[in-house]
């Protein structure tokens, strides 16, 4: 999953019809920080994320990882197997597996 805040606040400002200015007197986030995240700066404060989500309408997965302004994410989508498998309330991520060898100490050692 790839942060993609950047193309989805344009997104929703174009379809909303609003300037950043008007978002951040919406939000309470400075009109600055909503101008570094068009630029592509990666946001540093959950908080102001989520203000900007609320102002919005939407929620924060959606703004910082959704593929369009439809309200959908990336990873929700229903035709995913592992979704349908493991249906709904399971959490899931990606995450990492290391299996190694060890010389087992016996009597002799």
């Amino acid at each position: 999953m790839r942060l993609n805040l950047k193309n989805q606040l344009r997104a929703y400002l174009e379809a909303l019809d609003i300037t950043a200015a008007q978002l951040a007197r919406k939000s309470g986030v400075n009109k600055s920080v909503l101008s570094d995240w068009l630029t592509g700066v990666k946001p540093r404060d959950i908080e102001h994320v989520q203000k900007v989500a609320a102002a919005l309408g939407t929620t924060v997965d959606d703004l910082c990882f959704g593929d369009g302004i439809s309200g959908e994410t990336k990873h929700s989508s229903s035709d995913d197997p592992l979704e349908q498998l493991l249906g709904d309330g399971w959490i899931g991520g990606l995450f990492e597996i290391r299996l190694r060898r060890v010389k087992r100490s016996g009597p002799n050692d």
